[in-house]
């Protein structure tokens, strides 16, 4: 079992939580990474590493293995699975990442850290 921090579209109110919920998942809770990272908007949220703002998102306990539908749409649409630094979650906790390179020119940065 893996702990995943979702920010986005995965999230309970996000249009592909049901990608998580109906394979009986719920979330443990709304957490925070330490200040490291930069949320971006291109139509959907991306986080890359770097920056000085802490995101706000829930984190679900998974089987990765129990839940491709979810993990296929983040790895095909360039994310990347890989250990975010929480500030208020005690486990070690891994989110989707994406390289900001490729989307630099329709990046805009989300004030608050929160997509929801």
């Amino acid at each position: 079992m893996v702990n995943i921090f979702v920010y986005g579209t995965l999230r309970t109110e996000g249009h592909l939580n049901k990608l998580l919920t109906h394979r009986g998942y719920s979330p443990l809770g709304i957490y925070h990474t330490d200040k490291l990272y930069t949320m971006y908007d291109v139509g959907v949220p991306i986080v890359s590493k770097g920056g000085e703002s802490s995101i706000t998102g829930e984190i679900y306990c998974v089987d990765l293995d129990n839940i491709p539908e979810a993990h296929g749409v983040e790895t095909s649409a360039g994310y990347f699975l890989d250990e975010i630094k929480m500030e208020d979650f005690p486990g070690v906790a891994y989110a989707y990442f994406q390289e900001l390179e490729s989307w630099r020119v329709y990046a805009e940065v989300v004030v608050g850290s929160d997509w929801i």
